[in-house]
């Protein structure tokens, strides 16, 4: 559980086998990493590209048959602007990094690190991972993909403070009977005075269990330019004892034939409610 399989980012999720990612550890911490997307157009005839995505901090590892999963919390956004020096870096700093040896794909795609790349930066600014997704469009797993998000935070309806609240061990804890709003940036990389990066409406939807969370707002949010702040509304039932949740967001395309209220699973924000 390296990377969660949405081209989103968000809590946790599951990669299929066929899109391997790395967890590169760091060196200086038993806990902190850096997770990549293994660019999937790597044959014999290529070298491995790896691009990194995400920090992260391991929180649980767990093998389940023939597999390992690793459970982790994400954290800065990790950019290589020049994805070629990158990788060159990597191959010096990993004992054993996968690559082709006489047409075979050998080593490990997690990996500890002797040193952090010198190439790599970790930032949270938007404008950075608006080059980090603008990067992963240029590989064969993204260029279809016709649009980014990610949650930029959970914050109190209509309070004056901009500071968003702040999740503990991946659960944001809310108080009951009050209103909140999830606010997420959207990007479609190659939009230009002339074009629209995206043409066509596509939707993130968010959704809830209807009982512990009501909508205020709109749910469904239509993606219909190359960019955009969105928010969705909500507000938390009245309690009197302690309410587990969650808030679940799916991406609909207008070129995939879906149920009317169907959507492609992103992830979920685990919520508490307190009385």
């Amino acid at each position: 559980m390296a990377q969660n399989r949405s081209r989103s980012s968000g809590n946790r999720g599951h990669v299929p086998p066929e899109r391997p990612v790395t967890f590169l550890r760091n060196s200086r911490s038993r806990s902190t990493g850096i997770g990549g997307h293994v660019a999937p157009e790597y044959s014999p005839q290529q070298n491995t590209v790896i691009v990194p995505c995400r920090s992260g901090r391991v929180v649980g590892t767990e093998v389940v048959g023939d597999f390992c999963v690793l459970d982790f919390e994400l954290g800065s956004f990790s950019l290589a602007r020049d994805v070629e020096v990158f990788n060159r870096e990597l191959q010096g700093a990993a004992a054993n990094l996968a690559h082709w040896k006489d047409g075979r794909l050998v080593g490990y795609f997690c990996c500890q690190l002797s040193s952090i790349p010198g190439s790599l930066k970790v930032s949270t600014d938007p404008s950075d991972w608006q080059a980090l997704v603008t990067v992963l469009k240029s590989h064969n797993d993204f260029k279809s993909e016709p649009f980014f998000y990610f949650i930029s935070g959970v914050y109190l309806a209509g309070a004056t403070n901009t500071k968003s609240l702040e999740a503990k061990n991946g659960t944001w804890t809310l108080k009951a009977s009050r209103s909140y709003e999830v606010r997420m940036l959207q990007f479609s990389p190659g939009e230009t005075h002339s074009t629209n990066a995206s043409p066509e409406t596509n939707w993130i939807i968010g959704d809830a269990d209807g009982v512990a969370v009501t909508f205020v707002t709109t749910r469904k949010l239509a993606v219909d330019s190359g960019y955009d702040i969105k928010h969705i509304r909500f507000r938390t039932t009245s309690a009197t004892s302690r309410i587990h949740s969650m808030l679940s967001f799916f991406r609909k395309f207008s070129k995939v034939h879906l149920p009317a209220d169907g959507g492609i699973w992103d992830f979920d924000l685990p919520l508490v409610l307190l009385c």
